[in-house]
């Protein structure tokens, strides 16, 4: 089996928990806090899909980064973490600008320079 098709079948486990996992977990949570399930549950698990997407891109970066730049663990600490987090930055703002644009994802988050900046300090 490919990678590929490993990293299909690992996405369709993952979304078969989610199905099973948030409906629980909004449930429960409505009952504790005695609340009825709104609009705003939808709302907050699109966020948080949309976080997690974004995250998960950004991790990816991190990973082959190192595989494909092994020049990148050369580097000595304070360099390798800053030229590490900036090369992810830069990298998952262009994946992502490409699952928003070419592929049409409204989850896909792009953060602004400016974002992205304020993450660095």
């Amino acid at each position: 089996m490919m990678v590929e098709d490993e990293l299909k079948a690992l996405i369709e486990e993952l979304s078969a928990e989610l199905a099973q996992a948030l409906p629980f977990a909004a449930k429960r949570l409505a009952e504790l806090f005695g609340l009825g399930l709104g609009p705003r549950v939808l709302g907050a698990v699109r966020r948080a899909f949309s976080h997690a997407l974004h995250i998960t891109v950004h991790e990816l970066v991190h990973e082959m980064a190192r595989e494909g730049l092994p020049w990148l663990e050369e580097l000595h600490e304070p360099d390798r973490t800053f030229v590490d987090e900036v090369l992810a930055r830069l990298v998952e703002r262009y994946v992502s600008s490409e699952l928003r644009g070419s592929l049409g994802l409204k989850t896909a988050l792009v953060e602004s320079f400016e974002e992205q900046l304020f993450e660095l300090r």
